[in-house]
């Protein structure tokens, strides 16, 4: 868990931590490992778990590109993935990192809007930075806000629309219902 701690009497932001839970003491401990240079997106705030890592969508704070965050639960260390920067520039896009079969991937789509597309990135080799592969493009769709997540081996999406509710879209019949 990487935690963001603020002093009470002040509201000054603290320095980010780092706290693993044993399960098999039921106890948290810290673990002395540097966040690196990151701002981690308002939307990424919960993780998504791959290949033994946890994942979260961030900005690179020196390049100011779309990345991924990782924490290898094993090696106790950090991991920047950068993502492919195919999406056009002169929008503004939000990235959600998800899982989908059993590889990590991202959906992408833009901030703001009232027709969106959104495209599913899937890594495919975990192991090598540039494996990203586009496996589909949804939309465009009217009326929704943003992706939830992605579940199952036949991919079922889940998302939010305009108005608060969830809508499933099925990957495979390209049925969306509410």
């Amino acid at each position: 868990m990487i935690m963001d701690t603020w002093q009470r009497e002040t509201d000054e932001p603290l320095p980010w931590r780092v706290e693993i839970c044993s399960l098999s003491t039921d106890c948290w401990r810290s673990v002395d490992c540097p966040l690196p240079p990151v701002h981690i997106r308002s939307s990424s705030w919960m993780d998504t778990f791959v290949h033994g890592a946890s994942h979260w969508s961030a900005i690179d704070a020196a390049s100011h590109l779309d990345i991924v965050l990782a924490f290898d639960m094993l090696n106790e260390a950090f991991r920047i993935i950068r993502l492919p920067k195919v999406w056009p520039s002169e929008r503004v896009y939000d990235v959600i990192v998800t899982k989908f079969r059993e590889s990590l991937a991202v959906i992408v789509y833009p901030s703001s809007g009232t027709e969106k597309c959104f495209d599913l990135w899937v890594m495919e080799d975990y192991d090598k930075q540039g494996s990203w592969t586009k496996y589909s493009t949804i939309g465009p769709i009217v009326g929704v806000n943003r992706p939830l997540g992605l579940f199952g081996k036949k991919g079922l999406y889940l998302f939010e629309d305009n108005d608060g509710w969830m809508v499933f879209y099925d990957l495979q019949t390209e049925e969306m219902r509410h």
